[in-house]
């Protein structure tokens, strides 16, 4: 699936999700990060950002709360868990189009779990800090290159294992 192309994740969801009995959980993780200032950067970084890390996730829980609701079956609960980031909370230099991203999803999940209180759906938002993974290798630059190495915070941060049981 290409979470660059928002509506190929909703059309996905709609249709592949409801082919099993239920989803009981959607794990929304994907995503990709910026290492340059906002002024150097192309406008087409931002929007290819906005749709891997905010647009699509939030096309994958349409389409797996809309099965949900149509649903005979509502005994156990939907359980959605978005990854974020601390940079989804304050905003971090050079990461402007990340943080924006990130933001954007949070801000979406906080308002339709409202919406679904009533339906059984439950949101869970994780905010990782620097976690040994390749997020800051594969980061963009202001062009759109890949920055190719690990900053020294990832290289700190907590090893992935850590974090999953944390």
């Amino acid at each position: 699936m290409d979470l660059s192309d928002e509506k190929e994740c909703l059309d996905m969801a709609l249709k592949n999700f409801g082919l099993s009995e239920r989803i009981d959980i959607l794990v929304n993780c994907g995503g990709f990060s910026q290492r340059d200032q906002f002024i150097d950067c192309e406008y087409s970084l931002c929007d290819q950002m906005m749709r891997v890390n905010c647009l699509s996730p939030i096309a994958l829980i349409k389409g797996v709360v809309t099965n949900y609701l149509e649903s005979t079956d509502k005994t156990k609960q939907l359980q959605i868990v978005n990854i974020l980031s601390v940079s989804g909370l304050v905003g971090v230099p050079c990461r402007t189009f990340y943080s924006a991203s990130k933001f954007g999803l949070d801000g979406f999940g906080k308002a339709i779990q409202g919406e679904l209180l009533d339906e059984n759906v439950w949101l869970t938002h994780i905010y990782p800090a620097y976690v040994q993974t390749n997020i800051s290798k594969n980061a963009k630059l202001g062009d759109g290159s890949d920055l190719g190495n690990l900053d020294q915070n990832i290289k700190k941060g907590m090893k992935v294992e850590e974090a999953c049981d944390q």
